[in-house]
């Protein structure tokens, strides 16, 4: 039981880490929601933007509109003076993680914890 208390204390830590959400998450499921909505080649800089609308990964998701389609304006978020800081997600910077990152973190720490009872172990029998 001793063994499996690390391993437990560690999973609770860092459980919270597999609800971050991704960096550009869009409004739209799919691109036939945004052209709905009267958006198509969304930038990747747009907070419209996001991986699983752009199908063949060239930087401009839903860039296949329909016969008629008709281009809405892009929103663009602007801060009011009584905003705070982190509500206005456009000025927060990329970390360059993906979507892999916190199980990658999680796994490393799960590693380096299970190594770090394992030596505690190995000592305590000298």
């Amino acid at each position: 039981m001793r063994l499996a208390a690390p391993f437990l204390t560690a999973a609770l830590v860092l459980s919270p880490l597999a609800l971050v959400s991704p960096a550009h998450a869009s409004p739209y499921q799919n691109c036939a929601e945004a052209y709905a909505a009267g958006h198509s080649n969304i930038p990747k800089s747009s907070p419209l933007y996001a991986d699983y609308l752009d199908r063949d990964k060239d930087g401009v998701a839903c860039d296949d509109e329909p016969a008629g389609f008709v281009q809405q304006p892009t929103p663009v978020a602007t801060p009011t003076a009584d905003a705070s800081p982190t509500s206005v997600e456009e000025d927060l910077a990329e970390t360059g993680g993906s979507d892999a990152t916190p199980y990658i973190v999680g796994a490393s720490v799960l590693f380096l914890g299970g190594g770090t009872v394992l030596a505690l172990r190995r000592r305590r029998q000298y």
